[in-house]
């Protein structure tokens, strides 16, 4: 579902409300507040986004949350955020009414249109606690949001290669198809060579992602983050493909470009993934 939505470059909160929000309360919370979310989102009545998934968390005291996060995705579009905060009990993870005078919700400049994100303040916003969840709970949680957006990234990419690929067999120069000149062919083997090693990460991802040890999903989530991080390359290279056309507002290529640029940078850049994953081999 992931890598279709990719592909169409959906700009809804799929990903943060059916996956993120969803994997956060099936994986910390087994209490009625979380058993009545998740049977909102799973009928749609309900649009939750959860976060920060990384850097410095909130604060709850005497059952308000005060601080921010910094660039959360569809926050605009949510009912419900659920904040991993601090409190006395350490790291806990709390529901937000999102729509509540006591919470703030501004659109950050980002590259990618298609996908918003928004500084969300909580200025005393009331806040119930759903669960304590474990160092390992919250590693998991990280693990198949990255495996997500991953193959998000994967159904983009697939999507504009294909789209060049197709271009240059009925795009003509010198009476001839540009697909039969050598460099425009090395340009398509170029994506698809990218293309098909972070595919390659994140089945194996969605494999780890049920059915591996949590060390193991852990590894396979960083290296489909770190292949599927620079997925940008592949819709850089196909405007290269598409020429003059690729450059211009009205075609999908730019759309595409921003998209993974965006995705690259998410939770940190694929350099970051591809050092875990050096280490991990040592």
């Amino acid at each position: 579902v992931a890598e279709e939505l990719g592909a169409a470059l959906h700009p809804g909160p799929w990903l943060s409300s059916a996956v993120a929000a969803t994997r956060a309360l099936t994986r910390m919370s087994t209490g009625a507040t979380a058993a009545s979310l998740l049977t909102g989102i799973a009928d749609g009545s309900t649009m939750a986004t959860v976060g920060p998934l990384s850097g410095p968390r909130p604060v709850v005291e005497n059952g308000v949350v005060r601080g921010a996060i910094s660039a959360l995705p569809d926050a605009a579009a949510a009912d419900v955020v659920l904040v991993l905060a601090e409190d006395r009990g350490g790291t806990g993870l709390f529901a937000v009414d999102a729509t509540s005078d006591r919470v703030s919700v501004t659109e950050r400049a980002h590259v990618d249109p298609t996908r918003k994100l928004f500084e969300v303040g909580f200025d005393d916003s009331p806040a119930q606690r759903l669960a304590s969840p474990s160092a390992d709970d919250l590693q998991g949680l990280v693990d198949d949001v990255l495996i997500a957006y991953a193959a998000d990234a994967l159904g983009a990419a697939t999507a504009v290669m294909n789209l060049a690929v197709e271009y240059a067999k009925v795009r003509r120069q010198f009476d001839q198809p540009i697909g039969s000149f050598e460099a425009v062919q090395h340009l398509c083997v170029d994506m698809y060579e990218t293309v098909e090693l972070a595919r390659s990460g994140v089945l194996h991802a969605l494999w780890a992602a049920d059915a591996a040890q949590p060390a193991e999903r852990h590894l396979a989530a960083v290296r489909a983050k770190a292949y599927a991080g620079q997925l940008a390359t592949v819709a850089d290279t196909a405007i290269q493909v598409f020429g003059g056309i690729g450059y211009t507002w009205e075609h999908d290529a730019h759309l595409y470009l921003k998209r993974l640029l965006g995705w690259s940078a998410f939770l940190g850049g694929s350099d970051k993934y591809l050092q875990e994953v050096g280490k991990a081999l040592q």
